[in-house]
């Protein structure tokens, strides 16, 4: 059975008794709780870390894909004709691609002014 400040520890915003709620030591954790009142932090690093080095891969393979690839890709229009490379092409499709995104964000900002988010802290 738990002692009271262990499950106070457990659920801090439903005990009446706050002041035994705010004891996070990791004495009175050990002591009490077994390791119980909080997750090891090392698994939600686990959990961030594993989607962003997907991507990161997967980005590296379609940027080696791209670099290998021979020919090139021709733009006609309005009479005028240009010839590049296709890793010449995609590096300059995303700089334009990025670059048009940053110039929207800025412009998006500037016309929008947001009100501040309600703090959710607890004045003790």
């Amino acid at each position: 059975m738990l002692s009271a400040n262990c499950r106070n520890s457990l659920h801090p915003y439903s005990s009446p008794n706050r002041d035994a709620a705010l004891d996070c030591s990791p004495s009175a954790r050990a002591d009490c709780c077994h390791g119980l009142a909080r997750q090891p932090a090392s698994r939600s690093y686990l959990v961030r870390i594993v989607p962003f080095l997907l991507g990161v891969a997967l980005v590296a393979a379609g940027a080696a894909w791209i670099a290998e690839q021979t020919g090139e890709v021709t733009l006609s229009w309005g009479g005028y004709s240009v010839v590049t490379s296709l890793p010449t092409f995609a590096l300059a499709l995303g700089v334009t691609i990025v670059g048009a995104m940053l110039v929207f964000s800025l412009l998006q900002a500037g016309q929008t002014k947001r009100e501040p988010r309600m703090s959710n802290d607890i004045d003790v």
